[in-house]
């Protein structure tokens, strides 16, 4: 190939090169105004939630849904002494009547 083809072709591939590097660039500033806003944002509601930080919001979280667990297990638990606790209930109630 002769060295003016090759010229030409680097001279295009560094203009495409060149292009290239100016929309990742245009995208990278982009991109990173949105993750600001998105920042700012979250920044913005968790402080209206009236935590410090993204870290007390997930600490809260976290504390908020071991207090769900032990609830669910506690609510289980308590469902599961209705019926023994209604035959007692039934049993007293017939005692009483029988006394009387």
């Amino acid at each position: 190939m002769p060295i003016a083809e090759l010229t030409t072709w680097a001279g295009a591939v560094l203009d495409a090169a060149a292009r290239e590097l100016i929309r990742l660039h245009e995208f990278s500033r982009s991109e990173t105004a949105s993750a600001t806003t998105k920042t700012e944002t979250g920044r913005t509601t968790v402080a209206a939630l009236g935590f410090e930080d993204s870290r007390q919001l997930q600490q809260a979280l976290i504390e908020i849904t071991a207090e769900q667990i032990a609830a669910t297990r506690e609510h289980a638990r308590a469902s599961t002494q209705i019926a023994p606790t209604q035959q007692l209930d039934a049993l007293l109630a017939k005692a009483r009547g029988g006394t009387r």
